[in-house]
């Protein structure tokens, strides 16, 4: 039985916050797996409650997330969230492959109205700051 070579991918996960402007940068590189994304989102929020997110996914494959997996990595996520007042913290994810756009846009569909946050997605990194900033 031959592997698949796609699964040998390393994924490289940058994490850096930005104290200024009151947001957590988590660069993604290489194949991301829903588990690997829901794991991140509570590591990040016990790291740095209350911090806005930007998901940098441009260098990233989300080829592999299917719906099932974005329902249970909804799930996961939400059982992970501090409580948190409605809508008080935004997630902007940015992208640039058009796939990538489709999935992230399909789990802000899905995630909207199952989790606290304020989800929306970017192709432009100067918008997404913008509205990570003023949630407009």
């Amino acid at each position: 039985m031959s592997e698949d070579p796609s699964a040998q991918q390393a994924t490289i996960i940058r994490i850096v916050p930005d104290e200024v402007r009151g947001f957590v940068r988590i660069q993604v590189i290489g194949r991301f797996p829903m588990r690997d994304a829901s794991q991140r989102q509570a590591e990040v929020a016990s790291a740095h409650p209350g911090m806005h997110r930007l998901w940098d996914l441009r260098e990233a494959d989300l080829s592999n997330w299917t719906r099932q997996e974005i329902r249970g990595g909804i799930e996961a996520i939400a059982s992970r969230t501090p409580p948190i007042a409605k809508d008080e913290l935004r997630v902007a994810a940015l992208v640039t492959r058009d796939l990538d756009y489709g999935v992230a846009r399909m789990f802000e569909s899905m995630a909207s109205g199952s989790l606290p946050i304020r989800y929306a997605v970017f192709r432009d990194e100067p918008r997404a700051l913008e509205w990570l900033a003023t949630g407009e």
